[in-house]
């Protein structure tokens, strides 16, 4: 899915409008500073359930050598052309987010379940098929939780 890192297609663009262009700008500078493994639409924008105030939330899946989970999250907020973008990303490595899985974590269980991926190299295919393994298991979710 999208394996070269270029423009978004247009399939997106009710879910990312009025935010369409500097949602661009942010992909690309994400694109040209850390070349993501996946970038994936999560929250009410991936639901369609948002309203025409609601940020733009997603989950970033980079290789990157630091280990400081906050440090990393304030580097590449950096990137985002404030203020026309009420981006709310969340920058993990690969291995961050199988932890996360395999802890049942609620919200990689939400961003698999709903997620909607913009870019993929096919590590969040990879993730989403062992998350609809453990669906298969008897993994669900209710109002408030993921539960089995």
């Amino acid at each position: 899915m999208r394996p070269n890192g270029d423009r978004l297609g247009p399939k997106w663009a009710q879910q990312l409008t009025p935010f369409s262009d500097a949602f661009q700008r942010w992909y690309q500078a994400l694109q040209d500073a850390a070349h993501p493994r996946a970038v994936v639409l999560i929250g009410s924008r991936a639901k369609g359930t948002f309203l025409e105030t609601s940020d733009v939330d997603v989950w970033v899946i980079l290789n990157d050598p630091d280990r400081d989970w906050l440090r990393r999250q304030q580097r590449y907020a950096a990137l985002v052309p404030a203020p026309d973008l009420p981006l709310e990303a969340l920058y993990y490595t690969p291995a961050e987010t199988e932890q996360l899985l395999a802890r049942h974590q609620f919200g990689v269980l939400d961003a698999l379940a709903f997620g909607q991926p913009l870019y993929d190299d096919g590590i969040w295919a990879s993730l989403r098929e062992r998350f609809q393994a453990l669906q298969r298991q008897g993994l669900h979710r209710t109002p408030r939780a993921w539960v089995w």
